[in-house]
Parts: C-alpha cells; sequence; structure tokens
C-alpha cells in the first residue's frame, strides 16, 4: 500500500473467526478476518468468513472491543511517519458483536465494528481506500446494556480525527446498531 513500509498483501480468508466474551472484565478484544491488530498496511486481501464477538454468559463487563471483517484495530508503526493505509481489500462475512441468547446485562465502553476496519488509534494518520464491505455489520443485545461509546460502520466503525480519511470506498451491506436499555451510569 501506498505511505506504508510494512504491508500484510494478497491475503485471503476463508474461516469465521470469533471470541466468547465471558464475565471477566476484558480490556482489549481486536478480531479481523484478515488481522486482529495490526501495525503494517492491508493491501488486495479478501475477508469471506464471519468476524463476530458474543457474549458467553448473561453478565459481561468489556472495554475496547474492536470488530472488522479485514481489520479489527489499526495503530501506525511509530517508527514509520507514513500513514497506516489499508487498500483494495474487500469483505464479504459478517461482522458482529452479540449479546448472550438468554439477555442478561452487558457494559461495555469503546465497542466499535465496522465492515473493513474497527478503529484505529486514536492520533494515528490511517487512510482507507478502495475498499468494498458486502457484509452485514451489526451490534444486537436482547438484556439491559449498560455502554459509553458504541459506533456501527460499512467501511469503518470509528476512524479518528486528524489526517485519516476514506477514500473510494463502497458498502454494499446492512449496517444496524441495536443497544437496548442504554444507559451510561
Amino acid at each position: 500500500a501506498a505511505g506504508s513500509a510494512e504491508v500484510v498483501k494478497s491475503c485471503t480468508n476463508y474461516a469465521k473467526v470469533e471470541f466468547g466474551v465471558n464475565t471477566a472484565t476484558h480490556s482489549l478484544i481486536s478480531l479481523g478476518g484478515i488481522v486482529g491488530t495490526t501495525k503494517a498496511g492491508i493491501d488486495q486481501c479478501v475477508n469471506y468468513g464471519n468476524v463476530a464477538a458474543y457474549a458467553v454468559t448473561a453478565t459481561v463487563v468489556c472495554h475496547n472491543v474492536y470488530v472488522g471483517g479485514v481489520a479489527g484495530y489499526a495503530t501506525r508503526n511509530t517508527d514509520s511517519p507514513a500513514a497506516l493505509t489499508i487498500s483494495n481489500s474487500t469483505n464479504h462475512g459478517e461482522s458482529l458483536f452479540t449479546g448472550h441468547k438468554d439477555g442478561g446485562t452487558i457494559v461495555h465502553y469503546w465497542l466499535t465494528i465496522g465492515g473493513i476496519l474497527g478503529c484505529n488509534k486514536n492520533g494515528d494518520c490511517t487512510y482507507v481506500e478502495e475498499c468494498t464491505n458486502n457484509g452485514l455489520v451489526g451490534v444486537s443485545f436482547n438484556g439491559s446494556v449498560k455502554c459509553r461509546g458504541s459506533a456501527s460502520g460499512g467501511i469503518v466503525g470509528l476512524l479518528y480525527a486528524g489526517e485519516s480519511k476514506i477514500d473510494g470506498c463502497i458498502n454494499n451491506g446492512y449496517v444496524c446498531n441495536h443497544n437496548y436499555n442504554n444507559s451510561t451510569k
């Protein structure tokens, strides 16, 4: 990818990627069809598998949950002044975070779900260029929820400001964020 020193290139994933969140407090969950967390650029990669975090138990506490069809979380390599670039990549699978089947309580902070990228690091310059998402992007809970900072996007769940940009991307997937009974208390 232009501007990146290291690149994950021409990779394909067909398998599902899952993480079952239990009652323990999790401080970072990062899931992606190609990479969970990356400091390298991504170019010409394709994901067909579903990428999902889900509640295993009725009570879940988690902070910083990043789910993306291609990459969950991107942080620029501090040795490189160039932007981290995700380009020419496609996601066909679902990107999801779902609650427990019996309801319960979900407590989360900074839950971000994107068809291509879940989230980039605050202060980092990230470019997402010429990417396509064809999969469902969603958050769904059927219990009481206490949350702060929930974002879903067809291309990127949360892209921090600054020099970051999304250019030439297409979302064909359905995007939903069903957080029921939200409270920030």
